[in-house]
């Protein structure tokens, strides 16, 4: 989205001199010119009301008209997320040989068909890879809401029977707590050999407390022969992987590496038209205001590196007093999972960040770096969520006012102009003409002033030479205007005469086209501009034309 309204002002101000056909008013000419009714040629009369040339041209709705006033509005949002830990994914696999070894001077062992096998019972520990050492982070438990451990019983002893295999796991220490109170037991009963077996554990606390990056296990093993005899020698085992598939964790304690939120740059694009190059807007007082929500569970603070807008050739830096630099904390910080924490920078504006010098290249992008960082005096225990991010908002407001020195000049050609005079202006009428003007009556409610110059084209494109009253510019004054570029009610209309000849009307039936140029501009070099929706134009265009009568 550009600044469409303005231009399209520009184009108001331009093709409303030739608009459509209709009546034209003619209380305020002069009554020297002795006119044929007949004779009289209304060119055009056009009402524009900036309001609806931004509801025409506004498409993408970044135009605010509340109370009259204009605002260009855009809101972006950048999101700083922490890295996803993946629980699972750093838990290596756990491999567990049980030998079953008989205790006897010969071998083979035979074992006769449904007999009970000595229990065995083993403990190890199960590396969570978490915890390491050297590690920036520490996470002291793990809330989980579901788990899927995984398994795989394998043995190189011939005709044992997997269903009369039980595996009891058991985690020690407390280390693995459901939220139930139901105990941390997972029991598996193989259906096959080399065949992973799923179990779910939901809705637990897995405590790391202290540093600790693993957590006990107490393996039972219990098995009987089938209905076959086994043979048992000194090389007879069960081997047993033990592998997290799935865990899904909800709420990290401990603490945490927040650096790894920082991103090199954010770009936002500012939405401006980029296209308009011949001109300078220089805004009055832009303002940007920046707000963050965090649920991250631990006081955090922004450092703004740096802030600015960037053309493609150059930067403009906003400054807080005198420096680049701008620090912000959260006043708090999430108590529990779930809850959030706001904050609010101060708004930049012309004094607190200098806004309207970074827009005086009209900028591309805005451009910023912004560094989270701890708050290391809060003590408080620090969590994390898997959605853990600060939200940052971004909202540009500019009013649509601008400093002295502002312009804009608009180039266009108007095409097909007088075939309408070509037809009313015959050769008899031509004969009979002692005078001919243009009668331009103007009521300019718009705080700005326009200057017009225009020439006439032939169909091949060449210019039709006039007399140098068409080469000037002509001036259209701005409406009564306040200090505060406003304008004020009571404007008077305007009229702007342009004589012309027989001879030049001859001229200008070889006329197609119209090529013209407009600048807008304060009223005078110290003037601000501050368009409302209640601005407009009336812009009312006539020939009158002076005839020999007939006796």
């Amino acid at each position: 989205m550009s600044i469409r309204f303005l231009k399209a002002i520009l184009i108001f101000l331009s093709l409303s001199f030739f608009s459509c056909m209709s009546d034209i008013e003619l209380s305020n000419i002069s009554g020297e010119i002795s006119i044929d009714p007949t004779l009289v040629m209304p060119m055009g009369s056009v009402t524009v009301n900036l309001g609806d040339v931004i509801a025409a041209n506004d498409s993408d709705k970044i135009l605010s008209t509340d109370l009259a006033e204009i605002t260009y509005q855009r809101v972006d949002s950048m999101i700083f997320s922490y890295p996803k830990i993946d629980i699972a994914g750093n838990i290596p696999v756990v491999t567990k040989s049980i030998a079953l070894l008989p205790s006897s001077p010969f071998y083979p062992v035979p074992v006769p068909a449904n007999t009970t096998l000595p229990s065995v019972t083993i403990h190890q520990n199960f590396d969570l890879g978490i915890n390491g050492a050297g590690a920036k982070e520490r996470i002291d438990s793990i809330k989980v809401s579901k788990a899927v451990l995984s398994v795989r019983v394998s043995t190189n002893v011939a005709n044992l029977d997997p269903s009369k295999l039980k595996v009891t796991v058991t985690f020690g220490n407390g280390k693995l707590r459901k939220l139930d109170g139901t105990p941390s037991v997972l029991i598996v009963q193989p259906t096959g050999f080399n065949t992973p077996e799923q179990s779910a554990i939901q809705n637990f606390i897995i405590d790391v407390s202290g540093g600790i990056s693993s957590i006990p296990l107490k393996i039972d093993l219990e098995a009987q022969t089938g209905s076959s005899p086994i043979l048992l020698n000194q090389n007879s085992k069960l081997d047993i992987e033990f592998s997290f598939n799935k865990l899904d964790w909800q709420v990290l304690y401990g603490q945490f590496d927040m650096s790894s939120l920082a991103t090199s740059v954010q770009e936002i694009p500012v939405g401006l038209n980029t296209n308009i190059l011949n001109g300078a807007f220089k805004f009055s007082n832009p303002q940007i205001n920046i707000s963050a929500i965090s649920n991250v569970g631990m006081k955090m603070g922004f450092k703004l590196d740096y802030f600015k807008s960037r053309s493609n050739v150059s930067s403009i830096y906003a400054h807080f007093d005198g420096k680049e630099t701008l620090t912000q904390d959260f006043a708090t910080r999430p108590l529990i999972p779930g809850q959030t924490v706001n904050v609010d920078f101060k708004t930049f504006d012309r004094m607190w960040g200098e806004t309207d010098k970074l827009f005086e290249i009209m900028p591309t992008f805005f451009e910023f770096k912004a560094t989270p960082f701890v708050d290391i005096a809060d003590q408080t225990p620090s969590y994390l969520t898997p959605d853990g991010q600060i939200k940052v908002y971004l909202k540009t407001t500019i009013p649509m006012q601008f400093n002295a020195g502002s312009y804009y000049q608009y180039a266009d050609t108007i095409t097909n102009l007088f075939d309408p005079s070509s037809k009313i202006l015959g050769d008899d009428v031509l004969n009979k003409v002692e005078k001919a003007t243009f009668v331009f009556t103007i009521l300019n409610n718009l705080p700005v002033k326009s200057i017009l110059a225009f020439r006439f084209l032939d169909a091949e494109g060449t210019e039709v030479k006039m007399s140098d009253s068409f080469n000037k510019k002509y001036e259209i004054a701005a409406g009564k205007v306040s200090m505060k570029g406003k304008i004020i009610p009571g404007t008077e209309p305007q009229q702007l005469t342009i004589s012309v000849t027989r001879d030049e009307l001859l001229q200008i039936k070889k006329a197609n086209n119209l090529e013209f140029q407009v600048r807008v501009e304060g009223a005078d070099v110290d003037s601000k501009i501050f368009f409302s929706t209640s601005n407009s134009l009336n812009l009312k265009l006539g020939l009158l034309v002076k005839t020999k009568l007939d006796r």
